[in-house]
Protein backbone atom coordinates (compact mmCIF):
# COMPACT_ATOMS: atom_id res chain seq x y z
CA UNK A 1 0.00 0.00 0.00
CA UNK A 2 1.12 3.67 -0.35
CA UNK A 3 2.11 6.19 2.10
CA UNK A 4 -0.07 6.90 5.18
CA UNK A 5 -0.20 9.66 7.50
CA UNK A 6 -1.22 12.69 9.40
CA UNK A 7 0.12 15.96 9.43
CA UNK A 8 0.19 15.72 12.97
CA UNK A 9 1.84 14.51 15.81
CA UNK A 10 1.08 13.77 19.55
CA UNK A 11 2.38 16.20 22.39
CA UNK A 12 4.96 13.54 22.75
CA UNK A 13 6.72 13.07 19.73
CA UNK A 14 10.38 14.30 18.91
CA UNK A 15 10.45 18.81 19.02
CA UNK A 16 9.75 19.64 14.92
CA UNK A 17 8.19 16.86 14.05
CA UNK A 18 4.73 17.75 12.62
CA UNK A 19 4.03 14.49 10.74
CA UNK A 20 3.56 10.69 11.23
CA UNK A 21 4.38 8.54 8.48
CA UNK A 22 4.41 4.39 7.28
CA UNK A 23 4.26 2.58 4.25
CA UNK A 24 4.54 -0.97 3.21
CA UNK A 25 8.11 -0.86 3.50
CA UNK A 26 8.65 1.14 6.09
CA UNK A 27 7.68 1.06 9.82
CA UNK A 28 6.16 4.43 11.23
CA UNK A 29 7.98 7.29 11.57
CA UNK A 30 7.88 10.94 12.27
CA UNK A 31 9.03 13.90 10.77
CA UNK A 32 9.45 17.84 9.55
CA UNK A 33 7.85 18.67 6.12
CA UNK A 34 7.15 21.98 5.60
CA UNK A 35 4.27 21.06 3.09
CA UNK A 36 1.00 19.41 4.70
CA UNK A 37 1.32 15.82 2.46
CA UNK A 38 -2.46 14.18 3.82
CA UNK A 39 -4.25 16.92 4.47
CA UNK A 40 -7.32 16.98 2.23
CA UNK A 41 -10.70 18.80 1.94
CA UNK A 42 -12.59 15.61 3.00
CA UNK A 43 -14.90 15.67 5.86
CA UNK A 44 -13.33 14.60 9.51
CA UNK A 45 -13.74 11.03 9.91
CA UNK A 46 -16.30 10.80 12.84
CA UNK A 47 -15.38 8.36 15.78
CA UNK A 48 -16.38 4.99 14.98
CA UNK A 49 -15.65 4.90 11.62
CA UNK A 50 -12.70 3.63 9.56
CA UNK A 51 -11.69 4.52 5.45
CA UNK A 52 -9.92 1.81 3.61
CA UNK A 53 -7.73 2.62 0.24
CA UNK A 54 -5.08 1.30 -1.84
CA UNK A 55 -4.26 -1.28 0.63
CA UNK A 56 -4.52 1.07 3.94
CA UNK A 57 -7.15 1.39 6.68
CA UNK A 58 -7.57 4.42 8.76
CA UNK A 59 -9.88 4.71 11.65
CA UNK A 60 -11.02 6.91 14.84
CA UNK A 61 -11.80 5.42 18.04
CA UNK A 62 -14.33 7.03 20.41
CA UNK A 63 -11.74 8.36 22.73
CA UNK A 64 -10.78 10.32 19.56
CA UNK A 65 -7.46 8.58 18.62
CA UNK A 66 -6.40 7.58 15.00
CA UNK A 67 -5.16 4.19 14.37
CA UNK A 68 -3.65 3.47 10.52
CA UNK A 69 -2.01 0.60 9.06
CA UNK A 70 -0.88 -0.43 6.32
CA UNK A 71 0.17 -3.66 3.90
CA UNK A 72 3.10 -5.44 5.32
CA UNK A 73 1.43 -4.17 9.42
CA UNK A 74 3.11 -0.73 9.52
CA UNK A 75 1.41 2.06 11.15
CA UNK A 76 0.26 4.17 13.93
CA UNK A 77 -2.05 4.85 16.72
CA UNK A 78 -2.22 8.69 17.32
CA UNK A 79 -4.19 10.15 20.47
CA UNK A 80 -3.26 14.35 21.62
CA UNK A 81 -0.61 13.36 23.69
CA UNK A 82 1.00 9.71 22.74
CA UNK A 83 1.93 7.94 19.65
CA UNK A 84 2.63 4.23 19.32
CA UNK A 85 4.40 3.39 15.87
CA UNK A 86 5.34 0.54 14.40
Amino acid sequence: GGPIGCDAVPSDAPAGANQTVADASHAAAYRHSDIPMFTRDFPVLPAGQRVETRGAACAVDYQGAVHCQTEGNHGFVLSYDHGVLW
